[in-house]
């Protein structure tokens, strides 16, 4: 599968710019992409997004609003974002699961073995390859939200006080000391262009991994099927496609498209008979 990689911060932070902006990248390397946010990202998430983010008279208790908020990604994730990765898409994401244990952990004080359990529940065990946390000061983020929605803030969670931001910014940073190996920080009080910068660069390292990782993938198929298995000569026989074609189909459900395309599975004729099984050999052309 390809990666997820999704971006977090404060109200403010500039992570819808930024997300954009990474989308640029893929699209100028021609890689199938799907830029995706959350709440929201599926018809239900989009729905229950206008309950969550609205300004409304009717307060929503911080019990109602992680069952609302998981509601939508549980609905987002097996509808839009396993999907759209099995298609070999890579997947951007405004916002995920942290958001979750930041704002209604860490700021609402919920309990987080609950949180953690809505997790394993809600997210299929697809935890995002990359995280991009856009860090800016709470004083940063009240000066841009300012900017942006002027008196009137423009949803629920922007018109929090500041002890409340505070918090989450705290939840982020604690998230990010917890799982170094998932999540890159980076300081969003920077001009757009070096922050964007900073993304492409870890957009980078993430295609070497993956990359990696569909090196190793080959390479296991090569330990697991041994070089006579299932490649024969002239044709594939009977007894050739019950092996071969399964495998071709599960490769190209988990290679990118760009690559399954250039994958050839090359045939060798092995004797006088079509039905003797030959060897394979699975190569990337440039």
């Amino acid at each position: 599968m390809q990666p997820l990689i999704t971006f977090e911060g404060i109200e403010g932070c500039g992570k819808t710019t930024q997300m954009k902006m990474a989308r640029e990248v893929l699209r100028n390397h021609h890689l199938p992409h799907l830029l995706t946010e959350e709440p929201g990202g599926s018809p239900l998430g989009r729905r229950i997004r206008q309950i969550l983010l609205q300004q409304s008279p009717e307060e929503i208790c911080p019990e109602a609003e992680i069952l609302l908020f998981c509601a939508a990604r549980a609905q987002h994730v097996r509808e839009t974002i396993l999907p759209a990765l099995r298609r070999g898409e890579w997947v951007l994401c405004d916002r995920f699961a942290d958001s979750t244990t930041a704002y209604q952990g860490y700021a609402r004080k919920l309990n987080m073995d609950f949180i953690q359990r809505m997790h394993e529940l809600t997210l299929y065990g697809r935890w995002p390859d990359l995280t991009l946390l856009l860090d800016i000061s709470v004083d940063e983020s009240e000066r841009r939200t300012q900017q942006r929605d002027g008196d009137t803030p423009v949803d629920r969670f922007a018109s929090e006080n500041r002890a409340f931001h505070f918090a989450v910014r705290e939840g982020f940073l604690d998230l990010a000391r917890h799982n170094q190996k998932r999540f890159r920080v980076i300081s969003a009080d920077l001009p757009v262009d070096d922050v964007a910068a900073r993304i492409r660069e870890e957009q980078k390292l993430s295609w070497k991994q993956w990359a990696k990782r569909v090196e190793e993938y080959l390479h296991l198929l090569e330990f697991f099927f041994s070089p006579d298995l299932f490649i024969i000569g002239g044709g594939v026989s009977a007894a050739g496609a019950v092996l071969f074609d399964p495998l071709r189909r599960h490769l190209n459900e988990r290679l990118n498209p760009h690559f399954a395309d250039k994958l050839v599975i090359k045939r060798a004729k092995l004797g006088n008979d079509a039905g003797v099984i030959g060897s394979a050999a699975l190569t990337f052309l440039e």
